[in-house]
C-alpha cells in the first residue's frame, strides 16, 4: 500500500510543480534561432511621418480636403487614436474627424455596373456601350478622381495608427474611375492621354505596393496594377504596330525587380499587431482589459514571452535568405506549415501553443506577387511580339528567356489572338487564367 501513499503525495507536488513553473515562466525555453528571427522584426522600417508618406491622403481621399491640410489633419487623428489606446478603449469606430462635418465621396454600386471594373473582360468593350454615362460619371466625381490621381506624388505607404487588429484602413480612391477615364480618353480618339492615365496609375501603385508596411495595400496594389495591365494591353490592340507609346510607359509593365517582391516590413506591421494580443494589456479570455484574476489564470495557460517568440520564425520567414532565394529564382513557397509546439512546450503554454499551431498562411500574399509578376511577362511578350515578323506561333515559342516562367505556365491560343497565364494563387480575385489579348503583327 505504500506506493498509494507515494501516488497521493505525487500528484499535489507535481502540480504543484507545474503551477510553480508556469508562474515563473521558466519553460518553455527559447531557441537561437527565435531570437534571431525577433531580431529581425524589430527592425525598424522608414519613418510613417515622411512627406512621401501616402496614407494622409489615402486616409481622407473621401473627403475634399486640400493637399497641404491632409498630414495635419491626419497626425491629430493619430494622436486621439494613441488617446484611445492608452485609455484601453477600442479602435474599431476610429474614422477621420473631418468625417463629422463633411460627406465622404466614393462612387455608388449603380456607378460600378457603368464603369470598368474586374468584372469584365473588356473596359473598353463596357465604356463604348454607355459613353454619355461614363462622361457623366466622371464629372460628377472629378473631386475624388483628382484625388486618386494625386497620390502619383507619393513614393510609400506606412501606417502611423497604433499597432492593433482593431485599427481601422483607410480607402484608397477609385481605380474604376481613373481606368474608366483612361478608356474614355481613348475612345474620344485622344490616345496618348489614354495610355499616359492608365501607365501612370499603373506606375503608382506598382511603386506604392513595393514600398509599403500594410499588406492590404500590398493586395490592392496588385489588383490595380493587374487591371491597368489589362485596359493597356486592351488599348495596344488598337493601335499600330509602329505605334510610339509615351515615355511614362516605357518601364510600366516590365516584369518586377526582386526588391518588388520584399514584404519584410509588411510582416512586421502583423507581428507588431500579433504582438498586441500576447502582450499583458490583453486577456486572451475576452476581457479588455484583463479582469483581477485574469493574469494567474492566463499565467498558468499561457507563456505570453513563449507564444511571441515561437511565432517569430513565422512571421519573419518572408524576410530570411532562403526565402531570398525563392524570390530570385520566382519560385513558390512549399506547402504551409504553422509554428508547431513539443509534447514538452504544451504543458506549460497551452493557449500560446494553440493560437501559433493555427496561425495565418502568408505565403499566399507572396504567390500572388508572383501572378504579378507573371502577368507583366504577358504584357512584355505581347509589347515583343508587335516587333515580330512572320508566324506568331514560331515568334511565341522562340521568345527570349526573360519573358519565359518555370513556374507559370504561359501560351499561346489555338486562334493566337491572346496570350494565357495560369495563376498558381488558388483564392483571391485573379484565379485560374489570365488573358491578354494581342495586338495585330507587324506588316
Amino acid at each position: 500500500m505504500r506506493w498509494y501513499f507515494w501516488l497521493a503525495l505525487l500528484i499535489p507536488l507535481t502540480l504543484l510543480l507545474w503551477i510553480f513553473i508556469c508562474l515563473a515562466g521558466v519553460l518553455p525555453q527559447s531557441t537561437t534561432e527565435q531570437w534571431a528571427a525577433l531580431a529581425v522584426l524589430k527592425q525598424h522600417g522608414p519613418d510613417p511621418n515622411d512627406d512621401s508618406n501616402a496614407y494622409p491622403s489615402l486616409w481622407l481621399i473621401q473627403y475634399d480636403i486640400p493637399l497641404s491640410e491632409r498630414r495635419g489633419i491626419t497626425q491629430k487623428d493619430v494622436e486621439r487614436a494613441n488617446g484611445l489606446v492608452s485609455s484601453e478603449e477600442s479602435l474599431k469606430n476610429l474614422r477621420p474627424s473631418v468625417a463629422a462635418n463633411l460627406t465622404a465621396e466614393s462612387v455608388t454600386t449603380a456607378d460600378l455596373e457603368i464603369l470598368c471594373s474586374r468584372k469584365e473582360s473588356s473596359c473598353l468593350a463596357k465604356i463604348r456601350k454607355a459613353p454619355e454615362a461614363v462622361r457623366k460619371i466622371i464629372d460628377s466625381h472629378a473631386g475624388l478622381l483628382q484625388r486618386t490621381r494625386e497620390l502619383a506624388r507619393f513614393s510609400q505607404i506606412r501606417d502611423p495608427l497604433p499597432k492593433s487588429f482593431e485599427s481601422p484602413l483607410p480607402s484608397t480612391g477609385s481605380a474604376e474611375l481613373v481606368l474608366s477615364n483612361a478608356a474614355m480618353q481613348f475612345i474620344d480618339g485622344d490616345t496618348r492621354a489614354g495610355f499616359s492615365e492608365v501607365c501612370e496609375f499603373a506606375n503608382t501603385w506598382r511603386r506604392l505596393r513595393a514600398h509599403t508596411d500594410m499588406l492590404i495595400s500590398d493586395l490592392i496594389g496588385i489588383s490595380r496594377v493587374t487591371e491597368s495591365a489589362r485596359v493597356f494591353s486592351q488599348m495596344l490592340n488598337e493601335v499600330p504596330s509602329n505605334y510610339i507609346l509615351p515615355e511614362t510607359c516605357a518601364s510600366t509593365f516590365t516584369p518586377l525587380l526582386d526588391d518588388e517582391f520584399d514584404q519584410c516590413d509588411e510582416m512586421r506591421n502583423e507581428f507588431k499587431s500579433i504582438e498586441t494580443v500576447f502582450s499583458d494589456e490583453h486577456d486572451s479570455f475576452g476581457s479588455h482589459p484583463p479582469k483581477v484574476s485574469a493574469p494567474v489564470i492566463e499565467r498558468l495557460m499561457m507563456n505570453r514571452e513563449h507564444a511571441r517568440l515561437i511565432a517569430t520564425v513565422h512571421y519573419a520567414r518572408l524576410c530570411n535568405m532562403e526565402h531570398k532565394r525563392k524570390v530570385s529564382a520566382r519560385a513558390p513557397e512549399p506547402p504551409f506549415s504553422p509554428p508547431h509546439c513539443s509534447y514538452a512546450e504544451w504543458p506549460f503554454d497551452m493557449v500560446g501553443c494553440y493560437l501559433v499551431e493555427n496561425s495565418f498562411d502568408y505565403s499566399d500574399y507572396y504567390t500572388r506577387i508572383l501572378d504579378l509578376d507573371a502577368n507583366l511577362r504577358g504584357v512584355s511578350t505581347a509589347l515583343w511580339l508587335r516587333q515580330q515578323t512572320g508566324d506568331r506561333k514560331t515568334a511565341f515559342s522562340a521568345r527570349p528567356e526573360t519573358l519565359r516562367d518555370q513556374h507559370h505556365e504561359m501560351e499561346l491560343t489555338p486562334d493566337g489572338m491572346s496570350i494565357r497565364v495560369l495563376h498558381l494563387a488558388t483564392k483571391g480575385t485573379y484565379v485560374g487564367w489570365w488573358e491578354i489579348p494581342l495586338p495585330p503583327t507587324k506588316k
